[in-house]
């Protein structure tokens, strides 16, 4: 992940667009603003450029602040709800096309400086061979003109692992190194790959066995993009089969760090991982 199309809060950047016009209509400045929520004249520039998030309260205060009709703050309040959880569909997503898609992905990595995911069934984009990025694509049945652009698009993003101010730290469940869908070889040069990486400073690679009790459930994968370098507000991305789910209210993030530390505490790292990794591979070799 994110292997599935994404486009980036899409809702959170239509409520700044309104909250925006709202203030204009009411001719204040940001600074106006601010003094009149109690909040600082930042945070109005943070919410108005979509770089943080607002909850429907304070969304609720600032309609009414600016004289916004009441069928405006309901509509507004509701907005702001979806948009601390918002659905994309994949659909919807690709419609722009596959590498577009994959910048705006590299531009979220690198505005990062925290990354953190949880892969019970496949390998991270940001790990992944040419090879098994091209395998993904085609098996999700995207059209094959736009796969090898993708693939190059999707291999360019790797060059921020090699930024030692980020931090990346990945769970990768023995499934996935497992569970194939297309011959050994393709699976054994993305292990190497898996090893060679892991001996950067600042990317951790953990492994989940596949026999390792777990004090949580294995639930479904998951992104963390924390410590964001422009000003943003921390996200999550949950992908699903048809669509992808950007996680922004605090609390709910709060639930993801916990369970990403539990799955980390149960998994096997450093030299341990590169054993399960190695093993892994040996098992491969000898069924070619």
């Amino acid at each position: 992940m994110p292997n599935a199309p994404f486009v980036v809060l899409v809702g959170r950047h239509r409520l700044a667009g309104q909250l925006r016009d709202l203030r204009t209509r009411a001719r204040l400045s940001t600074t106006e603003l601010a003094k009149r929520l109690g909040i600082s004249q930042s945070k109005v520039s943070k919410v108005e450029n979509a770089k943080t998030a607002i909850g429907s309260s304070e969304v609720e205060k600032w309609a009414t602040v600016c004289g916004a009709s009441g069928d405006e703050v309901q509509r507004l309040v509701e907005l702001a709800d979806r948009a601390l959880a918002e659905v994309v569909s994949n659909r919807a997503a690709t419609r722009t096309g596959l590498s577009p898609i994959q910048y705006e992905f590299g531009a979220l990595e690198s505005q990062s400086a925290t990354i953190k995911e949880y892969a019970p069934l496949t390998i991270p984009g940001l790990l992944e061979t040419a090879a098994y990025a091209h395998l993904l694509y085609e098996i999700g049945k995207f059209p094959a003109d736009e796969i090898p652009g993708a693939v190059s698009a999707r291999i360019e993003r790797q060059s921020v692992l090699y930024n030692r101010n980020h931090q990346f730290d990945y769970v990768i469940a023995e499934a996935a190194l497992r569970w194939r869908v297309a011959g050994p070889d393709v699976y054994l040069a993305q292990i190497d790959r898996l090893i060679n990486l892991e001996t950067l400073p600042n990317v951790n690679i953990s492994v989940l066995p596949m026999d390792q009790e777990l004090p949580v459930r294995r639930w479904h994968g998951f992104v963390l993009f924390e410590d964001r370098e422009d000003g943003g507000d921390p996200m999550g991305l949950i992908e699903t089969m048809t669509s992808a789910l950007t996680v922004s209210e605090p609390d709910e993030l709060i639930q993801y760090r916990e369970v990403f530390a539990e799955l980390q505490h149960a998994a096997v790292s450093g030299r341990d991982a590169v054993d399960v990794l190695t093993t892994v591979r040996n098992d491969l070799a000898e069924r070619i």
